[in-house]
């Protein structure tokens, strides 16, 4: 049995595998890896240098802790789109809806931004709720679950900000953005734009990996120099502890501002 290095307790041989699957350090510019779930795995190279961080985003993402929310399971409703005053959607499996994903509360936390029944701060302005009438499914979105997401995505998305003020640079000098992982794959990009989730970056530059650390695993059971190489990627990345980052608590709350 062969065991993935890892970064750190919390950047683990997945995220190895995906660097690995990528060629991660052998590209140029500045390059942002994400792998967001309960907890959002991110990693930096720029300059020669790679620098990766964790940060608990908890399970929103993964549709747990919402009141409308689900795992991706059948009849999960994995798409959500808001056109002309109707619904539309699609549902893993082509099931009869039975809550929404995380991909699908991304959408419906955009909607409801452009909507303007939530505001910049997160206050619901159209009351407590909203209603989603899915083909005479009806799921509720809450206060208390858009304060959920938005802790989720200032979670993430200060932890990128980090890592920029960390190596020097800003949104603007960002190339590209890999999304890695089960979550990244299924996520409207322009979705999580919206929301501030990723950086306010054009969506060509964002990637969508699928997989990677499988991907990388197979390329490691192929290659002959895998396990130099394997290893060379996990002493060359600097591990960044965001709860000793003197500037994370203060990202954080600015994240919490939806744009």
């Amino acid at each position: 049995i062969t065991l993935m290095p890892v970064i750190s307790a919390y950047v683990g041989g997945d995220i190895v595998s995906g660097f690995y699957a990528s060629d991660y350090l052998k590209l140029s510019g500045n390059v942002l890896f994400l792998d967001v779930g309960t907890n959002g795995e991110i990693a930096l190279i720029s300059g020669g240098r790679v620098v990766a961080a964790s940060t608990a985003a908890g399970p929103a993402f993964e549709g747990a802790n919402i009141s409308c929310g689900v795992a991706s399971i059948d009849g999960a409703v994995s798409e959500l789109d808001f056109q002309d005053g109707k619904w539309s959607y699609l549902t893993i499996a082509d099931k009869p809806p039975i809550g929404l994903n995380g991909s699908a509360l991304i959408d419906l936390m955009d909607i409801c931004r452009k909507e303007g029944w939530v505001d910049e701060t997160g206050y619901m302005v159209s009351g407590d709720s909203v209603r989603v009438s899915l083909d005479g499914t009806e799921f509720l979105f809450t206060n208390a679950d858009v304060r959920q997401l938005q802790l989720a995505k200032a979670a993430v998305a200060a932890g990128v900000r980090a890592l920029m003020e960390e190596v020097g640079i800003s949104v603007e000098e960002l190339d590209r953005i890999y999304m890695a992982g089960g979550f990244g794959s299924h996520m409207d990009v322009m979705r999580a734009i919206g929301i501030g989730l990723l950086p306010q970056i054009p969506v060509e530059q964002v990637f969508v990996l699928g997989n990677a650390a499988l991907a990388g695993t197979i390329k490691f059971l192929m290659e002959e120099n895998a396990e130099k190489e394997i290893d060379e990627l996990a002493r060359d990345c600097d591990y960044i502890e965001l709860s000793m980052h003197p500037r994370f608590n203060e990202l954080y709350v600015e994240e919490m501002f939806f744009p």
